[in-house]
């Protein structure tokens, strides 16, 4: 090998060094960027979707915007949905459900101001419903198992108080009630549908 080429080859073979100590010099910086990155709290994260897995990789937590409604789902060890809470067109609402998928209690809030809860039995038919309703008034309905009212309590604005008892043809038979000017009255209905007797104390 000639001199001047022994002399470029060496120079050659020094800018490489210099080249390979600079590229592990900056990854070196890029991997401590990340690891600080990973360590510090950012200020702000944006995205239209987040999932959360378990140790096995099972989605367990799932949020997400579809139109303008924000949910957020859990999910159970076996990838069932087991409580989903929402908000969205000026209403918004928790919902439990069982192993089987079934939604066996849920509470909402809607746009109009009406708010309420259910319990739900294993078929999928509301047993129990609580409610405030726009006029002021409040009430329980207990329903039997075709999902018929059978039993209804209500407070009114006016301070009446209220028990009524139905049939299976939700027709009112028994109503006990308390008025707002603190009389009491007891009324007992045929089946159809006529006053059959009637008291009431001051």
């Amino acid at each position: 090998m000639r001199e001047d080429e022994a002399r470029r080859f060496d120079r050659l073979e020094a800018q490489v060094r210099r080249m390979r100590r600079g590229m592990i010099g900056m990854a070196a910086a890029f991997a401590g960027l990340l690891a600080l990155g990973a360590t510090s709290q950012p200020d702000e994260l944006t995205l239209r979707r987040l999932v959360i897995t378990d140790a096995e990789g099972r989605e367990r937590i799932v949020a997400g915007t579809s139109g303008t409604t924000v949910r957020i789902d859990h999910f159970d060890e076996a990838g069932n949905k087991r409580v989903s809470a929402w908000t969205g067109r000026g209403g918004a609402g928790v919902s439990h459900y069982d192993k089987n998928g079934t939604r066996r209690v849920f509470t909402e809030t809607r746009a109009n101001g009406w708010s309420l809860a259910a319990h739900v039995d294993q078929t999928g038919i509301p047993r129990v419903s609580t409610s405030t309703y726009l006029d002021g008034a409040a009430g329980t309905e207990y329903l039997d198992p075709k999902g018929t009212p059978r039993i209804v309590l209500r407070t009114q604005i006016d301070g009446t108080a209220s028990i009524s008892h139905l049939d299976p043809q939700r027709k009112t038979r028994v109503v006990a009630r308390t008025g707002g000017d603190g009389v009491a009255s007891l009324e007992l209905a045929s089946s159809g549908g006529g006053k059959a007797w009637s008291e009431s104390a001051p």
